[in-house]
């Protein structure tokens, strides 16, 4: 929340030196809130808002009943998903991080110098299909990745290869926990994956807490990423 509210304090200074008012509200990670103060910005004819959607489906209505005041909506963050009522989306370049996510792979595992018969293995945690930021993500990182997994040199055991397979259902802490002990029970009875990427905290203490509870070295403990 600290980062959150550092950003909308950058932002809110940028609009104020530029002559706009501005009105900064939160909603707690509380999506019924968040509508309810984008249809406050409508009754209050704001001329837009800069919303980071705590979800990015369900908020149709509000949405466009903010529209139909003539309130401009800008995304930060995520997107919404299933509304036509967005004027603008500002993200971080998500497919070139994960570029950089798998050009890290890469170095880090020599994979380049590797072969099928010494491979590396991979489990990737992503959130669920309601982010599009961990769609285009994903899309950066396997595409960069296809060679070396085509070649058998990067396999990925368990089969959980498109993004419907790698996602953890509303990202949480214990539903990554419960889908990490099923994939190390089932595909790694012997030695854990070489590398696990997850794309949340929450998701990533999850993914530890099955490491250590199957008996396998978590990151961070031995400096291995």
């Amino acid at each position: 929340a600290g980062e959150k509210e550092e950003q909308a304090t950058v932002l809110s200074d940028l609009l104020l030196e530029e002559g706009y008012q501005v009105q900064t509200e939160y909603a707690g990670m509380d999506s019924k809130t968040q509508a309810q103060q984008l249809e406050k910005a409508a009754r209050a004819q704001a001329a837009a808002v800069v919303v980071e959607p705590v979800k990015t489906s369900g908020m149709e209505a509000s949405l466009e009943k903010a529209a139909e005041a003539g309130v401009g909506i800008i995304c930060y963050g995520q997107l919404f998903m299933n509304t036509e009522y967005v004027d603008a989306y500002v993200v971080n370049d998500h497919y070139e991080q994960g570029v950089q996510t798998a050009l890290q792979i890469e170095e880090l595992q020599d994979l380049e110098h590797r072969t099928e018969e010494n491979p590396v293995t991979l489990e990737i945690f992503l959130e669920d299909g309601n982010n599009i930021n961990d769609q285009v993500f994903y899309l950066g990182l396997m595409g960069t990745l296809a060679t070396y997994v085509e070649d058998d040199v990067l396999v990925i055991r368990s089969g959980r290869d498109t993004f419907q397979e790698v996602t953890v259902q509303d990202g949480s802490k214990e539903n990554a926990r419960v889908l990490c002990e099923e994939i190390l029970e089932d595909f790694y009875q012997e030695d854990g994956p070489d590398v696990i990427y997850a794309s949340g905290d929450l998701m990533t203490q999850g993914v530890c807490i099955a490491l250590d509870k199957a008996g396998f070295a978590v990151p961070g403990e031995t400096g291995e990423e």
